[in-house]
């Protein structure tokens, strides 16, 4: 089989804002790219669902200085053997205040097929802490659902040694 992919980039110095959009069409039901190929061993039920065509859009925006960037991405497939089709939407907010990095994000993802519906929020932290090195950070974030449930994990990170020759990270 072969596809068929169309895409349009534009950056636009002026405004800080950049975006692509990106549409394809695959011409049988038995087409497979590489990335379906590589991921038929770790997801056998995505790779039977034989995409017909997908639309998908990536819109960055810098705000300007000190006032952070926003990141809005999205996808909607539909296929050859089944009805419907998926979306997803990622939006996001990123910012770093006095040395802090802090990003907050929303996801909603929604299959037709499956009816399977979902959205999650989360924030996250990367708080400077030169406590135990000048180049560590202490990660925190935490998530919820639609079904309100929760996760959370909070983390150190950085480098160590006079040289900074070897990286860390820890996780709980």
């Amino acid at each position: 089989g072969s596809s068929l992919r169309f895409q349009y980039s534009k950056d636009v110095l002026v405004t800080g804002t950049s975006f692509s959009f990106t549409s394809y069409r695959y011409s049988t039901a038995k087409y497979r790219d590489f990335s379906d190929v590589n991921d038929y061993t770790y997801n056998y039920w995505k790779y039977n669902q034989n995409r017909k065509d997908k639309f998908q859009f990536d819109i960055n925006q810098n705000l300007g200085e000190n006032l952070g960037n926003l990141h809005l991405t999205g996808y909607q497939e539909r296929y050859w053997n089944k009805k419907g089709q998926s979306q997803n939407i990622n939006a996001s907010y990123n910012n770093i205040y006095q040395g802090i990095s802090y990003a907050l994000n929303y996801a909603y993802t929604k299959d037709d097929a499956s009816d399977n519906n979902s959205k999650l929020c989360s924030l996250s932290l990367s708080i400077p802490f030169d406590v135990f090195c000048p180049t560590s950070n202490m990660n925190l974030s935490t998530s919820i659902d639609d079904k309100n449930k929760t996760r959370s994990s909070v983390g150190l990170s950085g480098y160590a040694f006079d040289d900074n020759s070897r990286y860390y990270n820890m996780q709980a």
